[in-house]
């Protein structure tokens, strides 16, 4: 019963955000609005950025060799806890055809303008 907030993030036409790559470069660089979210670690966002990007494209690449998941057809698929979208970065990185919904959680940090900087779609829900 409470009432709904925006939480679509314009782009900045100047500062943080200004300077957005062109895709699919974008999925891969960190975003300049990176600097503005607020997280517990200040110095280390761009290296929290690429250690995310890198551990979702290792799982990822493990999986489809495991498990055979190009002989799947992955449609849907909902990240509970997005962080930066790295996941939705991997599955496109390994050419998955399919649509990833990046939920980030109330009680963590907004990460929503990173994941739509990067081209991504996201939603923040409290679940």
């Amino acid at each position: 019963y409470v009432d709904l907030k925006a939480c679509i993030t314009r782009l900045p036409e100047n500062g943080y955000g200004a300077n957005v790559s062109l895709w699919p470069e974008r999925l891969r660089t960190s975003p300049d609005r990176l600097q503005s979210i607020q997280l517990d670690a200040f110095i280390a966002r761009k290296e929290l950025f690429k250690a995310e990007s890198k551990y979702w494209n290792e799982i990822i690449e493990s999986y489809v060799r495991a498990l055979h998941w190009k002989k799947m057809k992955l449609r849907n698929v909902l990240d509970m806890r997005a962080g930066f979208g790295g996941f939705a970065a991997a599955l496109i990185e390994q050419k998955f055809d399919c649509w990833v919904m990046n939920v980030v959680p109330v009680s963590g940090f907004n990460t929503l303008p990173v994941i739509y900087d990067r081209g991504l779609i996201g939603v923040m829900h409290d679940w």
